[in-house]
């Protein structure tokens, strides 16, 4: 079993603690080859807003630095563990960026059937933020098993109950973590995420000839990302916010010569 974390805290603290505490779970439950990313060693180029990577494709992308690489492994990962401290409420500057550079993945999701876990750590407030921001990589397709977030306030040390409460959250974790990532099941998707999908096929008829990337990768797709039967209740609230919103972009917006 595969497992890549990813951490966006600028030094070796609190939330790099307990990711090596849930690895260490997860050792007990199955063979493992878990990777660490630190997104402090990358060198993130900060994204230009060129959008090229959304309306061409990734590889016209201008900044070469080292979130492809990572981009690469989490391709490669069963799943994968995003990690990062609470800053200002959301995630860390590093997180953001790394996120930022590679935005194209929620039009074009390439980890369906990738199994995630969010783990955040607070010196107070803003856990709700950050784990927050951290599931909005299901957009890129993956599958959200967990959400930890814990309180790590500086120069206080837990009691031994409340260290036996963080110890039965990451037992609880690994296990769903690594009991989703046997089973290994495409998930039945929900209205939302079929809605999602919708909007972004969508873009492809109104801009098309200016999405192509995005064209590309819709052509062979008809009701969801991957072969599901949907709902009939699924199936009838799609078409008709189909219909809403294609005429909402007809009549508000017109492509561009």
């Amino acid at each position: 079993m595969k497992i890549l974390a990813i951490l966006g805290s600028p030094h070796k603290g609190d939330s790099y603690r307990l990711t090596r505490r849930l690895e260490e779970k997860m050792r007990q439950l199955a063979e493992l080859d878990f990777e660490y990313v630190f997104l402090k060693d990358i060198a993130i180029q900060p994204c230009t807003g060129c959008f090229n990577c959304t309306t061409k494709g990734e590889q016209f992308c201008p900044l070469k630095d080292g979130c492809l690489a990572v981009l690469e492994k989490m391709k490669t990962a069963d799943g994968v563990i995003f990690v990062s401290p609470v800053h200002a409420l959301s995630v860390s500057t590093l997180m953001k960026a790394f996120k930022d550079r590679l935005a194209y993945n929620a039009h074009r999701p390439r980890f369906l059937g990738k199994y995630a876990l969010a783990l955040a750590t607070s010196a107070g407030t803003g856990l709700d933020g950050a784990l927050g921001y951290l599931s909005t990589f299901s957009l890129w397709g993956f599958d959200f098993v967990s959400k930890l977030g814990f309180v790590c306030y500086p120069g206080l040390r837990p009691t031994a109950a409340m260290e036996r409460q963080t110890e039965a959250r990451l037992d609880k974790a690994a296990r769903e973590f690594t009991h989703a990532i046997r089973e290994g099941k495409l998930k039945r998707p929900d209205l939302a995420s079929v809605l999602q999908f919708r909007v972004l096929k969508c873009n492809t008829k109104v801009a098309g000839e200016i999405w192509q990337a995005d064209k590309e990768f819709y052509e062979d797709k008809r009701e969801y990302f991957y072969p599901v039967r949907l709902a009939p209740q699924q199936r009838l609230a799609a078409w008709m916010f189909e219909k809403f919103f294609m005429g909402y972009m007809r009549k508000n917006y017109i492509l561009e010569s």
